[in-house]
């Protein structure tokens, strides 16, 4: 090894380090500095055999002479308590946040404030008022610890008023691990208790300081506490990565305290196995001392004193010692031991998403109850983990209930077999320990209100069916009774719900009679108001807004013991609505003046805006503000990212282009113009910069600032430039009228103004391809013209005002236009309008992020709106010309088939895209169905006709036979059989090859669906005489179902053939008994007629449409999941993909919307947070206002 520790500073014994603060005094840390010594002098100290190194165990107090490499950070954080009395210490998990402040910051005030120091330690747990409680009892005892169980916003006011009885006296109060306020702690409790935080700080109580730490992934849930975010102002340190020389220190340090060195280079491989991990330092803990073991269990170690690199390497290094013993342990056990552990380590797991619906999630340690383990195997194993130190339980302490945690979340990252577990089972469990928490609330309140209903309780007896067929059982016995109890409870509602009707009015007239009920009259009203104004916002296409209002009075809902239906059912539907029609998701505001042109970086995390008032500011993808950069004495008219995102260049009103690093820091300024550059732009290979301005010319700039040419020949102001993709065609428009092509060399090549705009040019763009350009104009319109040829290919019309802006998708699919007339526009290559974005005054720049999934406009009211366009929770397919009767998945799922009124089916992908459109119907496609092969789809049409297709968009045949229009059409599950159901009263079973086999005859009025059972002996159809009737196969009529009360529009058999769900013009959904056509139940909720059903492939779902445009998903108990509303119009039809996961709806919008199963049972509350999120995260007042957002 190096004869000596490197390090700035000398010493030969154990000391002190001393360091000045802002005040002067003396701040002293034990540290052990044996720096420049020698082996052979480390080697003489007296040798002690057990480990300095913790392992995966916290650092704690007594630890002070072991803890090494945090001075630094340690005065950083003393001088911060110099101005504040409550710190929040941030880090990522096993970045040593809690090490630093028990093992460093506690030993160093117990010494400056001895004897009056008192250190009260905590984590916040499932109760953090009881946590608090037993940090206290060891000092005061049960009778006066008792305060901290008040759980008031007082409560930690109280304790320390109480018990600090010594005014000289020094406390810290250390909460550590913060985040478990939000991911173990009822959500009351965490409320309650960060309400005394802040309470406590503002008091200010004399020589009372409070640290928290917290992993930093966690920071984003304070923006639901805003008191708690101005508590702790700008005092949230982000705990510092440690330096080479700072890990060398915490490595070698603690062994030459115990007389012990390294061999040659160990250290140095140590470091380079560290390199560029994450949350290595509790490894790192757990490897040197695992290493020294080794070496401790060696005769010779005390001769020669080195912990060697061939036991190191043998161990595994860094990355591997923990997963080799992690496996050795497991390995151990037996067959049924090994369930047990895996059955005990996902118990010990949570999930965290930074939303509900975030793609990406995160696996954390979670305390769980002893309790919860039940069984001999899984207790004794238990037992085993902990005596193995993998897992730590607190039973010794005073807690009342005993809890266990995995030893240190490193666990979960480090071990291949519990990575790959919990990767399998996340979701299952994040559900089960929602369930966990619930079910320990439960049994201590004896309380029906923990119970669950609804989507939850659904979602719940699914899983509990699905560990039937799991490798591990996610339910004990209190988990199986919670949910009996809370399907028990389900069903005793329903049952309540006559007769709460019948004495509804009583218990109004009693509630009048409450204290608390004009203010409950006054929060109805104000939601009612608020929830007017959603839909006159909706109403008004400021969908934004709309849905920001919806979560307003969705939060204050929940706030209410009791309202109306009507009330409740008009602000359910305002966010069912608008978290469907919302585009926009973010919304910048921080300029003074309007905002002008706005760019995204290359890599789609930064966006750059351009203002009136003279600023360029930096924002984050989330829409936080990075930073302003000032120096222009004009307006900002554009901005442009250089290609490698390095340097941004701003054009302005004073005559000159800057140039700033992403830092923000003024690169140079390009001056030669003698007007406002209007426009800047940087070549695809970032060595030229463009620029256009009101002197009528191009410039042409290298990235040291020369000016290399200047373009002469427009004869007005030139208002946009940009190069095409290759960077040998620049593209200049002008106030002339026209559009000028340019080679690099300044060489006109082409003028394009034939057909051209009769009014200024404002901008310009090339697609991606160079093929075509995009020419925005104050005449109104956008023109696309043939880059090679200088020829108009269309004009898009549309816009009723000047159009100033103009951008092609990253793809190249999609056209974003920018107008006055307040609007953004989105036009397909083919000229077609896409999409109309509103809500803003006078749009000027619009940009796509590099993905296209972000489109950012800019506006006159000075703020930058960020649009997405893709929703998690649907997928609009828009190309029919009239309403959509009909819609159908393929059997392999991969295609979806409508039918409109425009007389053509269309075949879509599953990503939306449109596949072909089948044209032969001289009449509206009025039913739609795939054979069990899916070679074949039949479609029924108003021309009384039935069409077969090769699903290439050939005709195969036409069956004609029916005197009327065809409403319906079923394939046989043999696919050997056609049914067709027709306005003619009649049903015809066709063979494969489009010969009748025989007509049912029997209704009274129009069939306007027809089925076939999953087996394929019987027929079930549907007519307008308000009955279904099923028929054998050889056309013998089985039953005649009776009980709707109008006419009977849609069928549907369950997979497993034994029930019949109807749909009528009665606004209702029935459930019949295929076997002898009992009615079975009666769903109610549509609020208009019901027009079609369908089965999800499970049987465990049914999704009904209806013209009251929404579409509901039930259970087969009849009990009503989830509304959806997308469609503007009535919806006509509705199927389930093969797979279950997604629903497809047809309506008369002449739309057809795929929605997701799972977004779609998730409360649409949910949705909607998660939607504007990054809006409400950033804007502490719209924080204060989407209380439901929690």
């Amino acid at each position: 090894m190096n004869s000596e520790f490197p390090n700035s500073q000398n010493s030969s014994e154990q000391d002190i380090s001393h360091v000045k603060i802002g005040d002067g005094s003396t701040v002293t840390f034990n540290q052990t500095q044996i720096i420049q010594i020698t082996v052979a002098e480390i080697k003489s100290r007296q040798f002690k055999l057990n480990s300095p190194y913790k392992s995966l165990n916290n650092f704690e107090p007594e630890d002070k002479d072991l803890f090494f490499g945090r001075d630094q950070f340690l005065t950083e954080l003393v001088n911060e308590f110099e101005h504040t009395n409550l710190i929040l210490l941030l880090g990522a998990s096993g970045s040593g946040k809690s090490s630093v402040v028990r093992a460093g910051l506690i030993p160093w005030l117990m010494n400056e404030y001895k004897p009056n120091f008192f250190n009260l330690t905590f984590k916040p747990g499932k109760d953090p008022f009881e946590s608090l409680y037993v940090s206290l009892f060891p000092k005061y005892g049960q009778e006066k610890a008792s305060i901290a169980r008040e759980a008031k916003a007082d409560t930690l006011t109280q304790v320390v008023k109480r018990l600090k009885e010594e005014t000289n006296s020094y406390w810290l109060i250390f909460i550590d691990q913060f985040e478990e306020l939000f991911t173990n702690s009822h959500p009351e409790k965490s409320k309650q208790f960060i309400e005394s935080l802040v309470q406590l700080n503002k008091d200010s109580q004399p020589n009372v300081k409070i640290l928290a730490t917290m992993r930093a992934d966690f920071f984003y849930k304070l923006g639901d506490y805003s008191g708690l975010v101005e508590a702790i102002d700008k005092h949230w340190p982000m705990i510092a990565k440690m330096q080479k020389n700072e890990l060398r220190m915490a490595i070698e340090q603690p062994a030459a305290h115990h007389g012990v060195v390294f061999e040659d280079n160990l250290v140095d491989q140590i470091l380079e196995d560290i390199k560029g991990q994450s949350g290595y330092l509790p490894l790192l803990q757990y490897t040197l001392n695992l290493l020294w073991k080794t070496e401790a269990e060696t005769a010779d170690f005390q001769n020669h004193r080195t912990l060697k690199k061939s036991t190191y390497q043998t161990l595994g290094g860094v990355t591997g010692t923990l997963q080799k013993h992690l496996d050795k342990v497991y390995n151990k056990l037996s067959s049924d031991e090994q369930q047990a552990a895996r059955i005990i380590f996902l118990k010990l797991v949570g999930i965290n998403r930074n939303s509900t619906f975030d793609e990406e999630w995160k696996p954390i340690s979670r305390r769980a109850f002893m309790s919860e383990f039940t069984g001999s195997c899984e207790k004794d194993v238990l037992e085993k983990l902990i005596s193995e130190k993998l897992l730590v339980s607190n039973r010794k302490s005073e807690a009342e209930v005993s809890t266990v945690e995995i030893v240190h979340e490193s666990i979960i990252t480090s071990w291949n077999i519990l990575k790959k577990l919990v990767e399998e089972y996340h979701e299952s469990i994040a559900l089960r320990n929602r369930l966990q928490d619930d079910v320990h609330h439960w049994k201590e309140q004896k309380s029906d209100n923990e119970l669950w209903s609804g989507s939850k309780l659904f979602r719940i007896l699914e899983l509990r069916e699905k560990q039937k067929s799991l490798d591990l059982p996610f339910f004990n016995q209190d988990d199986i009774d919670f949910i009996d109890a809370s399907e028990k409870l389900s069903v005793r509602k329903r049952r309540r719900i006559i007769l709460s009707l019948s004495i509804f009015s009583g218990i109004v007239s009693i509630l009048a009679l409450l204290a608390g009920w004009q203010w409950q009259n006054a929060v109805g009203s104000e939601i009612k108001a608020i929830s007017a104004s959603s839909v006159t916002l909706l109403s008004s296409n400021q969908e934004f807004d709309a849905l920001v209002e919806a979560i307003r009075a969705r939060g204050k809902l929940q706030s209410l013991v009791w309202v109306d239906d009507k009330t409740q059912n008009q602000v359910n539907q305002n966010l069912e609505q608008s978290v469907t029609k919302v585009v926009e998701y973010n919304r910048l505001s921080s300029h003074e003046n309007a905002v002008w042109a706005v760019a995204f970086s290359p890599d789609g995390q930064t966006i750059a805006s351009a203002s009136g008032d003279t600023t360029i500011k930096l924002w984050s993808r989330d829409g936080s503000l990075l930073k302003t950069l000032e120096g222009h004495k004009g307006t900002v008219w554009a901005v442009a990212f250089s290609p490698d995102g390095q340097t941004i260049a701003s054009a302005s009103g004073d005559t000159t282009i800057k140039l700033w690093s992403r830092d923000g820091s003024l690169l140079k300024t390009l001056e030669g113009h003698k007007g406002t550059v209007w426009a800047v732009a940087f070549s695809s290979d970032g060595q030229t910069i463009a620029s256009a301005s009101d002197d009528t010319t191009i410039k042409l700039w290298s990235l040291n600032s020369s000016l290399v040419k200047t373009l002469k020949g427009h004869q007005g102001a030139v208002r946009g430039v940009v190069f095409s993709p290759s960077g040998n065609t620049i593209a200049s428009a002008s106030a002339d009228k026209t559009i000028r092509l340019w080679n690099r060399n300044g060489l006109l090549l082409k003028i394009l103004n034939r057909q051209g705009h009769t009014d200024e040019v404002a901008g310009v763009a090339l697609s991606p391809d160079g093929k075509t350009i995009a020419s925005a104009s104050w005449d109104n319109t956008v023109k696309l013209w043939s880059r090679q040829y200088g020829r108009l290919l269309k004009t898009l019309d549309g816009h009723n005002n000047r159009v100033v802006g103009v951008v092609f998708s990253p793809d190249g699919k999609t056209i974003a236009s920018a107008s006055w007339d307040n609007t953004v526009k989105l036009w397909s290559q083919d000229g077609k309008l896409l999409k109309t974005l509103n809500g803003q005054d006078k749009v000027y720049g619009v940009a796509f992020s590099a993905d296209g999934k972000v489109l950012a406009s800019t506006s006159e009211d000075k703020n930058i709106k960020l649009w997405k366009f893709e929703n998690p929770l649907m997928r609009t397919l828009d190309g029919h010309d009239k309403d959509v009767i009909a819609v159908r998945f393929s059997r392999d799922g991969q295609i979806i088939a409508s039918g409109s009124d425009d007389k053509t089916i269309k075949l879509w992908n599953i990503d939306g895209s449109l596949q072909k459109t089948l044209k032969g119907h001289k009449a509206g496609v009025l039913g739609l169905d795939f054979s069990s092969d899916n070679q074949i789809i039949a479609s029924a049409s108003d021309d009384k006709t039935i069409k077969l297709w090769n699903l290439d968009g050939s005709l195969k045949k036409t069956l004609e036979g029916h005197k009327d229009a065809i409403w319906a059409v079923a394939f046989s599950p043999d696919g050997q059989t056609i049914a067709s159901g027709s306005a003619d009263k009649s049903v015809i079973l066709w063979s494969i090859d489009g010969k009748k086999i025989t007509t049912l005859n029997g209704h009274e009025n129009q069939v306007r669906d027809v089925k076939f059972s999953p087996d394929g002996y019987t027929i079930a159809s549907a007519s307008l005489d308000k009955t279904i009737k099923l028929w054998n196969i050889d056309g013998t009529l089985q039953h005649t179902l009776n009980g709707h009360e109008n006419v009977v529009l849609g069928i549907s058999f369950s997979p497993d053939g034994k029930t019949i769900a109807s749909v009528s013009w009665d606004n209702t959904v029935k459930l019949w008994k295929t076997e002898d056509g009992t009615l079975l139940r009666t769903l109610k909720g549509h609020s208009e007629g019901v027009i079609g059903i369908s089965f999800s492939p499970d049987g465990k779902m049914i999704a009904s449409v209806s013209a009251d445009k929404s579409i509901k998903i039930w259970n087969t108990d009849g009990i009503l999941l989830a509304t959806l509303r997308g469609h503007s119009k009535g919806v006509r039809a509705v199927s389930f993909s093969p797979d279950g996961k997604t629903i497809a709806s047809a309506s008369e919008d002449r739309t057809v919307i795929l929605w997701n199963k799972e977004y779609a049972l998730e409360d649409q509350l949910r949705i909607a947070c998660d939607w504007v999120r990054d809006y409400w995260r950033n804007n502490s007042n719209v924080r204060k206002n989407l209380r439901g957002c929690r």
